[in-house]
């Protein structure tokens, strides 16, 4: 999927599918050449995240959302993976942080989870994990985006998407298996497959007890210019009533420390969390709200004062985490939100 196009003034690149396809450009150098490309044209235009590579495999190419619109570099787990690679390195090397998906698998399914919910639950097969896996263990992994999917061995409960589920996320973090060490971050909470069975609080709520780090709404269907602090309120309402279990919001959750942080300094009394909470520890980034401009929220707790600004990039070829400060329009905006009480 490309957003920047041609039509507003950027460059064209090819589907992953024709990516995959191309004697040329599935070589590694022509593909790092390739994805070089479309970082620094990223980078150039103040983005530093990219939401991708796709590493589904094209296991049902009449697939109306993966196969049908040529997102899959193809069907053989270790050429997804290595073109994969490239896509990330490249991105590292401009110094955009990047999102493999749709975790477990999106390239079995026979429906669109624009629209509905995918039962995956006979088509899924264990080699949709390989990439997962080889990219974990060599560290290539910044975030990954959850699908809206169901599979028993990866959801919570019966029709409870994998993006709303422990199980899923569990799968991805433990050791031995994937071993993910990096942020979760959700498909969008507003495509079909989610906003038919949930309401917008349940979605919120769920994915964070589930593990998620990042929440993303893309608000094309709200069109609610107060969507994020709704959900802010919402959040805050959860972890102080115990909707939001402690774990989720507190130290002992596992979040990658050099990734996507803000970092606040205040008082969090009142908020549920338990005894010896640090109160001056980093609060990740909660929710990205917005389409292809996202907002990005910070969860505000009582009497926070933003004082530091940054993305973390955790690998770059010296082995030092490279800091990229926010935008200044997104410190103040930040700055300006209203305390929620």
């Amino acid at each position: 999927m490309q957003r920047l196009t041609r039509r507003n003034g950027y460059v064209y690149f090819p589907s992953a599918r024709n990516v995959g396809r191309d004697p040329k450009l599935r070589t590694e150098d022509g593909a790092l050449r390739l994805y070089g490309r479309m970082a620094k044209e990223l980078a150039s235009a103040g983005i530093n995240l990219n939401f991708g590579p796709v590493v589904d495999l094209n296991t049902n190419p009449a697939n109306p959302v993966i196969g049908r619109r040529k997102r899959s570099f193809g069907s053989d787990p270790k050429t997804v993976t290595e073109l994969a690679r490239a896509f990330i390195i490249a991105h590292r090397d401009a110094n955009v942080l990047t999102s493999p998906k749709h975790f477990p698998g999106h390239g079995s399914s026979r429906s669109d989870s624009h629209k509905v919910l995918p039962d995956i639950s006979r088509t899924w097969r264990e080699s949709e994990l390989d990439p997962y896996r080889l990219l974990a263990k060599e560290g290539l992994l910044d975030m990954v985006m959850v699908g809206h999917l169901y599979h028993p061995r990866f959801s919570d409960g019966e029709t409870v998407p994998t993006s709303l589920s422990a199980r899923a996320i569990s799968a991805l973090r433990a050791k031995g298996y994937i071993g993910f060490r990096g942020v979760v971050v959700s498909d969008d909470m507003e495509m079909g497959a989610m906003r038919k069975a949930y309401t917008v609080p349940e979605r919120a709520v769920m994915a964070i007890n589930a593990g998620t780090d990042i929440i993303v709404f893309s608000n094309v269907i709200s069109k609610d210019a107060g969507l994020g602090p709704k959900i802010h309120a919402t959040i805050l309402d959860a972890v102080r009533d115990g909707r939001i279990y402690a774990d989720c919001a507190g130290p002992d959750r596992h979040r990658a420390p050099a990734v996507c942080r803000l970092t606040v300094r205040g008082r969090l009394e009142g908020v549920g969390l338990r005894p010896g909470y640090d109160h001056h520890r980093s609060v990740p980034v909660g929710i990205f709200v917005g389409a292809i401009s996202a907002e990005v929220l910070t969860m505000r707790w009582d009497d926070v004062s933003l004082t530091r600004a940054e993305w973390r990039i955790p690998h770059t070829k010296a082995g030092r985490p490279h800091l990229l400060p926010l935008p200044h329009a997104l410190v103040a905006m930040l700055r300006s939100l209203p305390s929620v009480d």
